[in-house]
Parts: structure tokens; C-alpha cells; sequence
């Protein structure tokens, strides 16, 4: 499983506040599709785009101060459901994006 991190606000439309971080996920979204598509690798690989909106970090609770953290996603429950999927455990098909999703303190991947 090849795991590549895009972001679900580029994916969803353009992110007019930086340039720099639409262009950098953007490409990343294409890579995906490509490499997700590749006769070269082997059939049983996955590759797999994860689209998180903002993690709970503490540069991000630095960076935007005052801001409603409670539908940021924990890094611990973003890592925990990646490695379950690198486990073979409900992993998404190849080519997935993965809107990752945290509600109710609990986090799920909705696909798109």
C-alpha cells in the first residue's frame, strides 16, 4: 500500500488564501491517479489518498488560535486507522481518496 496525504480542502475546490499549498496538493492528487494506475506494479498494490481537513496538532492550535478544534482530527486516530488499513483491514481500493471525517470524537473515511 503506497499512502499519499492530498487535503480535503484543495480537493474540494480552489484554496484562494495559498497558492503554494492548493499547487503542492494538487499535484499530489494527480501523482495519485497515476501512479494508482500503472500496469507496472503489482496487482495486489494500493494506492491510497488520504484528505484530511486540519489535525489536531500543536502548530495548528498555534497557528489559529481561538479556532473550534473539535472536528480537527487527533494524529493518533488518523495513524491508528492507516495502520489497520496497511493490516489489510478494510483498505480502500486502489485509487481511493479518503476524505478523513471527525465527528463525535470519532473518525471515519468517506470516499469520493
Amino acid at each position: 500500500m503506497l499512502m499519499l496525504t492530498g487535503a480535503a480542502a484543495v480537493f474540494d475546490g480552489p484554496v484562494n488564501f495559498a497558492y503554494p499549498y492548493y499547487f503542492a496538493k494538487s499535484a499530489t492528487h494527480s501523482l495519485a491517479i497515476l501512479l494508482s494506475e500503472r500496469t507496472e506494479i503489482p496487482e495486489t498494490s494500493t494506492v491510497v489518498t488520504i484528505l484530511p481537513g486540519t489535525l489536531d496538532t500543536e502548530a495548528n492550535r498555534e497557528a489559529m488560535k481561538g479556532m473550534d478544534t473539535k472536528e480537527w482530527a487527533p494524529p493518533d486516530k488518523v495513524a491508528f486507522m492507516i495502520r489497520r488499513w496497511a493490516d489489510g483491514e478494510n483498505r480502500p481500493t486502489n485509487g481511493s481518496y479518503c476524505k478523513l471525517m471527525y465527528e463525535n470524537e470519532s473518525l471515519y473515511a468517506k470516499f469520493v
